[in-house]
């Protein structure tokens, strides 16, 4: 586990790029929903992201407990901040702008369907890595167990 700018715990830094550039997404959709409205309507979305943000570090720190898997970890973030983001923009819908949130919404919909794979493919990445390194391990530790038996 890895803490990165603003302390949000990640991976790895592909982890970070892929969490931060989702988090650009929501950000960006959530300027377009607002766009009519004034600033303070945009601003309201900040305290969400941050306690979405604040939960997904927390949660990162069970991980490090073995209280949540790995797997289950790398997607919460996004999850969370797409779920707060739908719901605050749906809260903005009336008869006017219903059509455009919700093709704003589709857009964002088809964001996260790419941030999954992305995560996806980090997550298998990140578990080889671990899994090749646990291996070097055990070669390394029977590497040593049989050169001190060898010299007995």
């Amino acid at each position: 586990m890895q803490i990165t700018e603003k302390n949000m715990k990640t991976l790895n830094q592909k982890h970070h790029k892929i969490l931060k550039e989702f988090t650009k997404d929501v950000d960006r959709f959530i300027y377009d929903v607002t766009e009519d409205q004034t600033i303070n309507t945009f601003m309201n979305f900040i305290p969400l992201k941050r306690k979405a943000e604040m939960i997904h570090n927390k949660l990162g720190e069970d991980i490090e407990n073995n209280e949540i898997s790995k797997t289950e970890w790398v997607f919460m973030l996004p999850n969370f901040l797409m779920f707060g983001a739908v719901g605050f923009a749906s809260a903005l819908k009336t008869e006017e702008n219903t059509i455009e949130i919700e093709d704003k919404i589709h857009d964002l919909f088809s964001e996260m369907t790419l941030t999954i794979g992305d995560l996806d493919e980090m997550l298998s990445e990140h578990l080889l890595t671990i899994e090749a390194m646990d291996i070097i391990d055990d070669i390394a530790g029977i590497k040593q167990t049989t050169t001190k038996t060898n010299k007995q």
